[in-house]
């Protein structure tokens, strides 16, 4: 199974696997002509199944958001400290589906009965 990397580039940014608790890593991102790092990133680590494209195979494992998924599922940060708030938070935050509230009969019959007054 493919794991996410400890390091790798992108662009012009080399990002390096600072932590991990569970299915969420921080990295720091340095550009390349920088030597400190400039920012810090939040990513929920996914798993997919090995599946077939119309152009190529994906192997199974973990991946990291894509440009599109960015905060909904990566975020950036200016210090470490601020993306380990940002990740205590999530780890804090119960998983609840959401769904659209629905109205008792009652209510609706009485919504029914104002409208048409």
């Amino acid at each position: 199974m493919k794991t996410i990397p400890e390091t790798y580039r992108r662009r012009t940014f080399e990002y390096k696997l600072i932590e991990r608790e569970g299915s969420l890593a921080i990295y720091s991102q340095r550009h390349l002509e920088n030597e400190e790092p400039t920012n810090f990133e939040l990513c929920r680590v996914r798993y997919r199944d090995a599946h077939q494209t119309p152009r190529f195979a994906v192997e199974a494992g973990e991946y990291l958001p894509s440009d599109g998924e960015w905060g909904r599922h990566g975020f950036t940060f200016w210090t470490l400290r601020e993306a380990r708030q940002r990740r205590d938070q999530i780890i804090a935050t119960p998983h609840t589906k959401r769904t659209k509230p629905t109205l008792a009969p009652a209510e609706v019959a009485g919504q029914t009965q104002r409208s048409q007054s």
